[in-house]
């Protein structure tokens, strides 16, 4: 079973090794820089060395359905592999192209295309019984002591405390300058940001197994907070052209495509069934009015409007896509200032959900007591956000 572990785990040829699993390529033991799609494409050829692999195949493998440039992306990946080698196009001796046609793995394998067997050992010894005899009581006592040893870690193990949960951290995007304001497609597959990649601010949208990213607005403002729409097919977001105002455009991106469906408005918000935007007026929380804007033309309308002596922090849709809640903050609350207040999007009565003291307390120590600060002046409450300063950022 180990040796079919690891035929399936590792390729090799030459002084090279692939560890599928692990997504490494090495030469003598040493680790190469090849990972994301160059290293997918090369598993790919490896499935069938001396085969020809069409790009076609390669495409539908790695990019059903998308809409970033195939050709670009994939004749970036065989370079990379290519440098990888340290390999040419001219005279190629692991990556062939064949041109109109696709790619060919054509370096020599070793054995089977597997690596080498491990050598099976074996014995003929005719004084295995005698052996066995002399020594059958050391072996059994060993035996008897490695179980005690072996129930007494499990013992231990289990009542030992849980070890933090690890988490990795995958980075996503590589553009130069700030990305920001990251939003995900519905289906999981893509990402969509701001970047100032080109000098200024700009939605950009990157797919999440690698490839390049694709701009999708341009034009002299900037562009940023983008939320793409729960259907997949657009995405809202503020542009500071023309004194400003919500835009949504489709998310394959076109020229003069982008369409304005309200002159102010900061974070726009989709509803879950796609006909309409929640947004803010304020770039800041503390200070706002929340309004929803439908896609027909029409002229935005407030809601929520009924909260005067209270500060919005921010509103979302409710998922039913009929109600909006706003986490909302009360000066004139002295024990539990933070509260919600949930409202019909087609108005009616505001509904308070109060938090319970203890759960407001722990929300104080944690998220205030890091983020936040709130202090109590002349019987009003300021609440402040430090700003932080980042040499590099990104998704």
């Amino acid at each position: 079973m180990a040796e079919v572990a690891d035929s399936r785990r590792f390729v090799r040829f030459g002084s090279y090794e692939v560890d599928l699993p692990a997504g490494e390529l090495k030469k003598c033991g040493v680790r190469l820089k090849l990972s994301g799609q160059p290293f997918q494409v090369l598993a790919i050829l490896l499935e069938q060395p001396g085969t020809i692999v069409t790009r076609e195949e390669l495409q539908k493998r790695l990019w059903l359905d998308t809409f970033v440039d195939v050709d670009h992306n994939l004749n970036t990946a065989i370079n990379k592999i290519r440098e990888a080698f340290g390999d040419s196009s001219d005279n190629p001796r692991f990556v062939e192209t064949l041109p109109r046609r696709g790619y060919r793995f054509i370096a020599p394998m070793d054995r089977d295309g597997n690596g080498a067997k491990p050598a099976t050992i074996t014995t003929t010894d005719t004084a295995g019984p005698r052996r066995w005899r002399i020594l059958g009581a050391p072996l059994l006592l060993g035996a008897l002591t490695l179980l005690v040893s072996a129930g007494f870690f499990i013992y231990k193990g289990r009542n030992a405390p849980a070890a933090p949960l690890q988490r990795t951290l995958t980075r996503i995007t590589f553009d130069d300058g700030l990305q920001i304001g990251a939003t995900w497609s519905p289906d999981g597959r893509f990402l969509a940001y701001s970047s100032e990649r080109g000098g200024k601010f700009d939605i950009w949208v990157q797919q999440v197994s690698g490839g390049d990213p694709i701009q999708i607005t341009k034009g002299p403002g900037q562009n940023w907070q983008p939320d793409w729409s729960p259907g997949g097919k657009y995405i809202a977001y503020r542009c500071e052209e023309d004194a400003g105002g919500i835009y949504i455009t489709p998310a394959l991106g076109g020229e003069g495509q982008q369409r304005k469906v309200a002159s102010f408005g900061y974070h726009p918000r989709w509803s879950p069934d796609n006909t309409r935007i929640l947004f803010q007026s304020s770039v800041l929380p503390y200070y706002n009015r929340i309004y929803v804007v439908t896609l027909d033309g029409g002229a935005p309308r407030e809601v929520l409007a009924g909260t005067e002596a209270r500060r919005i922090l921010f509103a979302v849709w409710h998922p039913d896509g009929k109600r909006i809640a706003a986490w909302t903050l009360d000066p004139r609350d002295e024990v539990i200032p933070l509260n919600f207040l949930t409202e019909s999007v087609e108005g009616g009565a505001l509904i308070q959900s109060r938090l319970p003291p203890e759960l407001y307390k722990q929300i104080e120590a944690v998220a205030l007591g890091a983020e936040w600060r709130m202090h109590r002046r002349e019987g009003r409450s300021i609440l402040r956000a430090p700003f932080a300063a980042h040499e590099t950022s990104g998704v």
